[in-house]
């Protein structure tokens, strides 16, 4: 009798693949929503300084309590790395920005303290539209200035700021924006190169050649600043990935049938015989799950502009789940939060966690194929006894088509065939002097694991080599080329 926990895995081994939009707005084609107009999901700052009021994202200080630092709103549904960022903000007083790429240093008194570029504004006249570094190299670009920034040839750690170029005035620029009214902030960054926009007037144009203080990626987030009290406020934001790599493009990788190879669920792994009958079909945005004694379907989203990629899975009942997830040739990787939690920000799942971590293979993908190549070993097990690390690094085995040559002390080669259609797969290996060798195996991300008899013996019916049973089992790892 199947257990609640393995039950819900295999509603929730979909969950990796299922999703619907969290948008609660229309955005341009390319863009996702990244706030729901009615509360703070999908964003974590200090409640007591964050809420929403009139469909906008408000941040508010007051005389008491004084910020004695500047905090901050994140975005917890994925980080940025190339992309182009639209929203309109309003202040009245004070000084705010937003954060991209950006790192989230440490949890202050009065909520998340991040560091990193900046898109500046202001209720005064001079700052709105530059780039700043918080907690970092400072100010990088004034407005109305096309900068470069390179390292210093003294010392590399520190950088020189070339101004290349301008955009024009920065009083002309600052005329266009409106006093205590709805401004459109754009900020654009792909590769390098950092633009900012207000009301459709560039504000800067930097390239940052400084490798040492350079950012590819990191989180996003809202700034209240410290000083007088203020209110901010934001809405429709939305972002695009500008990434050659885009999530978006995975969907056609994504279609037909996989099958489950590994499922976590707050640290504790499912059963290899739980998962052997258990498939995911996908056809256009739709999943359907297949297992010997459930099934479930749903729908799922692929998010742009997230790093890792991200996903939103919706089932047929209503559950939902937020998700990452990674795409490698055959091998579809996916960790997803149950009960509610927050999108997950690495391929982990502890214990008590709320997280689940799968693993699916591509159906009908050659098994052979996956097997070419030079494998090591990195565990040795024979009738019960392990095999010492030293000799394990002697040791080496190359796969050449449908031939096997493994070096050790006492050398084999010969010729073998697989069967991945069965559970667990089958191997049959020949040896050069006609020995057969029945064995069973499974191919892991980068691994190999095979349990096979020796002296005759009937094929084993799981991986393990216990005393007098006359097994092996070895797990070999892809060599490094």
């Amino acid at each position: 009798m199947k257990s609640r926990f393995v039950r819900q895995g295999f509603v929730w081994v979909v969950g990796l693949l299922l999703a619907q939009t969290l948008s609660a707005a229309e955005v341009e084609p390319g863009f996702r929503s990244l706030f729901n107009g009615k509360d703070l999901t999908g964003w974590r700052g200090n409640p007591a300084l964050w809420s929403v009021k009139d469909g906008a994202i408000t941040g508010v200080t007051k005389e008491d309590p004084k910020l004695t630092h500047n905090t901050f709103l994140v975005w917890t549904d994925g980080t940025t790395e190339d992309f182009e960022l639209r929203l309109s903000y309003r202040m009245v007083g004070g000084n705010s920005g937003i954060q991209y790429r950006s790192k989230e240093i440490e949890q202050g008194a009065f909520g998340p303290i991040v560091g990193g570029y900046q898109a500046d504004f202001e209720a005064g006249k001079t700052y709105s539209g530059i780039l700043y570094e918080e907690r970092g190299r400072g100010i990088l670009a004034l407005r109305g200035e096309k900068v470069v920034l390179k390292a210093d040839p003294a010392d590399p750690k520190k950088f020189k700021k070339e101004v290349v170029g301008s955009l024009g005035k920065s009083e002309d620029i600052q005329a266009k924006i409106k006093n205590e009214d709805w401004n459109d902030y754009v900020i654009i960054a792909q590769g390098n190169h950092l633009q900012h926009f207000i009301n459709g007037m560039q504000t800067v144009d930097v390239i940052d050649e400084h490798e040492a203080g350079a950012a590819k990626s990191g989180v996003l987030a809202l700034q209240i600043h410290v000083g007088p009290p203020m209110t901010v406020q934001f809405k429709d934001i939305r972002i695009k990935s500008l990434s050659g790599g885009a999530a978006g493009s995975d969907l056609p990788k994504l279609q037909g049938l996989w099958q489950a190879e590994s499922l976590t669920r707050d640290g504790e792994v499912v059963p290899k015989s739980v998962l052997a009958g258990l498939r995911v079909r996908i056809e256009g945005n739709r999943f359907f799950i297949v297992g010997d004694t459930d099934t479930s379907e749903g729908t799922f989203e692929l998010l742009e502009g997230t790093s890792p990629k991200g996903m939103n899975v919706t089932t047929a009942s209503g559950d939902t789940a937020p998700a990452i997830y990674e795409l490698s040739g055959d091998t579809l990787k996916v960790c997803y939060t149950i009960d509610g939690g927050s999108r997950p920000t690495e391929f982990k799942s502890a214990a008590y966690s709320g997280r689940v971590l799968a693993v699916y293979r591509k159906a009908g993908a050659d098994p052979l194929a996956r097997l070419q190549g030079k494998w090591t070993p990195t565990r040795m097990v024979r009738n019960g006894e392990s095999v010492p690390a030293a000799d394990l690094a002697n040791m080496k085995l190359t796969i050449d088509q449908d031939r096997f040559s493994f070096e050790a002390d006492e050398s084999a080669e010969g010729t073998f065939k697989v069967d991945a259609s069965a559970s667990p797969g089958k191997l049959d290996a020949v040896t050069s002097d006609g020995q057969p060798v029945p064995g069973i195996f499974e191919i892991g991300d980068g691994t190999f694991t095979i349990c096979y008899s020796i002296q005759g013996g009937p094929r084993p019916k799981e991986f393990k080599a216990e005393s007098y049973s006359d097994t092996v089992l070895v797990v070999f790892r892809k060599a490094t080329p």
